[in-house]
């Protein structure tokens, strides 16, 4: 498992923001009581999936570090818009995700399924797993989806879209904003996360 400034080293090799933004951000939401905290150095605390979630949300979700703990709140209340029974049919590795009830939790489920991110055989043919993730965050108004097609088999191909709605005034700035997270920053958080897994 890592520690915080891991995952900000894995983010600032494939988010393209300065080192200093994601810092500022992974602070803020770690003050907040978002991601644990413990001592500094060789003590610290080696991050989990929600804390890592956590980290998601708030650097995807917000406008900056000074409403990223205020959005991390918001999104891990979000609830799903469908009760979990309403997708009878996936594959056994999305399971999980599917029973998870709010978005933080489906996110930490999404940075858990590390094998399946990345699906490649032996020879470089694609093998079943997670062919696409998208997490969307919506502004002002605290909508997220997750849309996940899943490969089976060859012909057997499995797309879900989750949907999530948080309580709560709209986030300033008034107009739409919509952040897409694509799959390959959950592999590099998984891999940063989970090591070994």
């Amino acid at each position: 498992m890592a520690r915080l400034p891991a995952l900000v080293d894995a983010l600032v090799a494939i988010d393209g923001r300065e080192r200093v933004v994601i810092d500022n951000v992974a602070r803020a939401v770690r003050e907040a009581g978002f991601i644990q905290t413990t001592k500094r150095g060789r003590g610290a605390a080696e991050m989990t999936a929600h804390d890592t979630a956590a980290l998601i949300v708030g650097l995807y979700g917000s406008a900056g570090m000074g409403d990223a703990p205020r959005v991390v709140e918001a999104f891990s209340e979000a609830k799903r818009k469908h009760p979990a029974g309403a997708i009878k049919d996936g594959p056994t590795a999305l399971g999980p995700l599917l029973r998870s009830r709010t978005l933080l939790d489906a996110v930490a489920r999404l940075v858990e399924l590390g094998p399946v991110l990345d699906p490649v055989d032996r020879i470089g043919a694609p093998a079943p797993g997670l062919a696409h993730i998208q997490l969307t965050l919506r502004r002002p108004h605290l909508h997220a989806s997750i849309k996940v097609v899943f490969r089976q088999a060859e012909a057997q191909v499995y797309e879900i879209e989750l949907h999530y709605a948080a309580r709560g005034a709209p986030f300033a700035p008034p107009y739409e904003v919509a952040t897409e997270v694509r799959q390959p920053i959950f592999l590099t958080l998984h891999k940063a996360t989970l090591p070994s897994g």
